[in-house]
């Protein structure tokens, strides 16, 4: 996720001048006098020509004392009715969002204890809306993601029915985002974004591992200005933003099989895992740096059912029923119509497995923006969660040896995703006073709180007071394909999986917190 756009900086104004050579006795008979100029004509005019007398009377006073017009207040303008909302030049509006992403995930467990490692490529493609009347712009953010893990875990069979994991490590993100102000500028970029990462992986992993060669390859690349990753990565235009961000990983897995009598089985699983990433953002376009702790957490519970005990449950079902379902399945996800052969229908009955799944991810980010001059702007709370119900499908293909092949896919079913932002513009010393405290508090909170994400009471009231929030909430859908492979040999268990996952998120409704009333309201700025 790439931080939100900051915003321009308030201008500084200096302190009123203080009155000196006057003795209190003028101060208070000046005083007394002005308050009884102002309560009659209060009284008599009203409250419009009550301000302009208010600003009369202040220069009086000023210029009785030491003969210079003083730092009286504007007259105020009249109240304006109904809540304000804000601007999309205040708060992003994005109005859909696609991520979609390519994983490879590798262990090797010779015992019970092993490693891991993972990688992840990652496209994620927004349009940003910017009011009515206006056009859309566009965003490309390219991720790499990378992760190195311990991992402890036990295998079931006939005697232990239980599968366990546990892993902890470390997490290391790069990532780009590109700025475009139009569809086809942006769709022609997403067709080379292959070659970068392809290229881009390439040329790291030569310069890395590769010795000497990596060595020379590095050298030439800086006389040359960069040139030699630019031709691997396929030229791509100057990034608009560029992020670094590292923290600790650590997950657990859990899986038990619930038998049903007559070789059948429910399987009952969990999976959760946790980050927290410590970054950095360079925004190119307005000079700004950002700094930002983010966390994320997901848990995914799990029941399935083998196909073939379903079959037996469920008296008549045959491989031409099964073939069926396929076939609706594929014309409603794809538009086309793809016939199955039966017996492979037939195969599937018997090896497969069904059942449902659900995937919560709440995150948590927050995001400290300082200007090119260094001064501190704004500070942005981020609450992203995601809720999704899936169809899954998973197959075990034919063994081969000790090898282990499998398939698993999922097609979400409903799903929703909320992204809350809260601001807090920092235009004076007490909001400034009010960040800085709350930042010191959150990263003590980072340190010695390892589960739930960190907050400051101080901050959130003073966004709920004088700050900009945003909800918008999104219809998404979601498909995850993953084919995996275990083999146990003599140097224990080693495993690799390939996965994907895309996602499409569609703006379903926009809302603003409005101070006045305590309560969120239609941000029709946004659509």
């Amino acid at each position: 996720m790439s931080p939100p756009t900051p915003r321009p900086r308030a201008p500084h104004t200096p302190p009123a001048r203080r009155d000196r050579g006057s003795s209190y006795l003028e101060y208070l008979g000046l005083g007394v006098l002005a308050a009884l100029i102002v309560g009659a004509l209060a009284a008599l005019v009203g409250p419009q020509i009550e301000r302009g007398a208010e600003r009369v009377v202040c220069e009086i006073v000023h210029i009785g004392l030491d003969g210079k017009a003083g730092s009286c207040p504007a007259e105020k303008p009249p109240p304006v009715a109904g809540p304000q909302q804000p601007t999309t030049s205040q708060a992003r509006c994005v109005r859909d969002q696609g991520i979609s992403y390519v994983e490879a995930l590798g262990y090797v467990r010779p015992r019970i204890v092993g490693g891991r490692g993972d990688m992840r490529w990652t496209t994620t493609t927004r349009t940003i809306s910017h009011g009515p009347g206006k056009p859309d712009t566009y965003e490309v953010t390219l991720q790499t993601w990378k992760e190195g893990a311990v991992e402890a875990g036990i295998e079931g069979g006939d005697n232990l029915p239980i599968d366990a994991l546990a892993y902890i490590g470390l997490n290391a993100t790069e990532g780009k985002t590109f700025a475009f102000n139009t569809k086809q500028e942006a769709d022609d970029f997403q067709k080379q974004v292959p070659h970068y990462f392809i290229g881009g992986t390439a040329y790291d992993a030569t310069k890395t591992l590769a010795g000497p060669v990596g060595t020379v390859l590095g050298v030439v690349d800086s006389l040359t200005g960069g040139h030699v990753k630019n031709w691997a990565e396929g030229s791509p235009p100057k990034p608009q933003q560029e992020y670094h961000e590292v923290g600790p990983t650590a997950g657990a897995e859990l899986g038990a099989d619930i038998p049903l009598g007559g070789g059948n089985k429910i399987a009952v699983g969990g999976k959760g895992r946790f980050w927290r990433l410590y970054g950095r953002s360079e925004d190119h376009s307005t000079g700004d740096t950002t700094y930002y702790l983010r966390q994320n957490n997901q848990l995914v519970p799990s029941v399935t059912i083998n196909l073939a005990g379903f079959a037996s449950a469920w008296k008549g079902l045959t491989g031409k029923d099964l073939q069926a379902a396929i076939s609706k399945v594929v014309l409603a996800q794809t538009g086309r119509s793809i016939g199955i052969p039966a017996n492979v229908a037939e195969w599937v009955l018997k090896n497969g497995n069904a059942g449902l799944s659900l995937k919560w991810k709440p995150n948590t980010q927050y995001l400290v923006t300082y200007d090119k001059d260094g001064n501190l702007t704004r500070v942005d709370k981020v609450d992203d969660s995601i809720l999704t119900w899936y169809a899954q499908a998973s197959i075990k293909g034919p063994s081969i040896g000790a090898d282990d092949p499998g398939a698993e896919g999922l097609i979400s079913i409903a799903s929703s995703r909320t992204t809350e932002t809260d601001t807090l513009n920092v235009k004076t010393p007490e909001d400034r006073s009010i960040a800085e405290n709350a930042l010191a508090n959150i990263a003590v909170q980072s340190v010695t709180n390892a589960v739930t994400p960190p907050s400051d009471a101080n901050l959130d009231n003073a966004i709920n007071d004088h700050g900009t929030k945003t909800r918008l909430h999104y219809d998404n859908d979601v498909k995850t394909g993953k084919i995996a492979g275990r083999s146990y040999g003599v140097k224990g268990l080693i495993g690799l999986e390939l996965s994907g996952e895309d996602e499409q998120d569609h703006l379903a409704g926009a809302q603003y917190w409005d101070p006045s009333t305590a309560s969120w309201k239609t941000w029709t700025n946004c659509r």
